[in-house]
């Protein structure tokens, strides 16, 4: 049975997140039709689609989190810039896998 203590919840939403984000990278190897030069660019997309669809409407939405007006602008601002990291990180490895394996055009 879950216990809704501190540790336990933390435990259970780092788990989710990670679980999350890697559905999220899988997801964009499988959109993402062959690397080209503009990683930054595809990648920052990526990374607000993400932040948009999961942090902003998803998780409020299943109530997993609060509603983005309770939370503040500065902290909107740094799980934004975060997200652009994913981003950007995940392209940087999509392109170098496609690299490695020899699928570059």
């Amino acid at each position: 049975m879950f216990q809704h203590d501190p540790v336990s919840l933390w435990r259970a939403g780092t788990a989710g997140h990670y679980a999350i984000g890697a559905a999220c990278g899988a997801a964009y190897g499988i959109l993402k039709r062959k690397p080209d030069a503009a990683v930054a660019a595809t990648g920052s997309a990526f990374g607000i689609a993400v932040w948009i669809l999961l942090d902003q409407v998803a998780l409020p939405l299943l109530g997993l989190s609060r509603s983005p007006e309770r939370y503040p602008a500065r902290l909107h601002a740094r799980t934004l810039a975060l997200h652009l990291l994913f981003g950007a990180v995940t392209a940087a490895a999509y392109k170098l896998a496609s690299r490695l394996d020899g699928s570059a055009v």
